[in-house]
């Protein structure tokens, strides 16, 4: 029954990676890449795996659970460092 439902869904040009059988595990949030109290390390950058939050800046409050988040004062001291 899977294989028929993934093959209509080919057809329409849609994927199921469910169905698909797609085995990679999602990226995982990495808490070591900051430590609360210390200066941002000046390599990080923020991309889909890292969010960098700084006073005042707007952002959306979707849970991502491969993406590790971390926020800042204004002297870029971390404040926090989660996941999501």
């Amino acid at each position: 029954m899977a294989a028929i439902v993934a093959f209509a869904l080919a057809l329409l040009g849609l994927s199921s990676p469910v169905l698909a059988g797609g085995d990679e595990a999602p990226p995982a949030c990495d808490l070591s890449l900051a430590q609360v109290g210390e200066v941002l390390p000046p390599n990080l950058e923020t991309s889909a795996q890292v969010r960098i939050i700084r006073p005042g800046q707007v952002v959306t409050q979707e849970f991502v659970a491969g993406r590790t988040t971390i926020v800042l004062d204004a002297e870029d001291l971390v404040v926090s460092a989660r996941c999501g």
